[in-house]
């Protein structure tokens, strides 16, 4: 794995915690419909379901929200991990540069403007980070 593969895992971290908390909003959405009569279908003899159609979606929502709880602390560790090799850095250009990059997932722009100084000056400065930086 590449330092910068490395540094990216908590954008990608993040990406998957959030699109997981979208799914656990559907299945909320499903829990509270109601779903009505099918005249039109094939009717099957047989033991019915006795459970209510919304304990389904109640139970992925609960597991979904399991899995985000779970993400949510390797994300924190992750993030504690990252910054303490960022801190090792001596150059605090550097240190600002991919604490703003990956921490706080903030643009060229953004951070050119943060830092005082041009967008290819960010990015040389983020290139040789990324060589500077020992990952443990």
């Amino acid at each position: 794995m590449t330092n910068k593969e490395y540094l990216s895992q908590v954008y990608h971290l993040d990406l998957k915690i959030k699109q997981l908390q979208l799914r656990s909003k559907e299945f909320e959405r499903l829990s509270n419909t109601v779903p009505g009569s099918n005249y039109d279908g094939v009717r099957v003899d047989g033991t019915r379901n006795q459970e209510a159609p919304f304990v389904k979606w109640l139970i992925k929502k609960d597991e979904v929200d399991g899995k985000i709880t779970v993400l949510q602390k390797e994300l924190e560790r992750l993030k504690v991990e990252i910054l303490q090799a960022i801190e090792k850095l001596e150059n605090e250009d550097y240190k600002n540069v991919l604490i703003m990059r990956y921490l706080d997932k903030q643009t060229w722009e953004k951070m050119a403007e943060n830092l005082y100084c041009s967008t290819s000056t960010v990015k040389r400065w983020h290139k040789s980070a990324l060589i500077s930086i020992r990952i443990m």
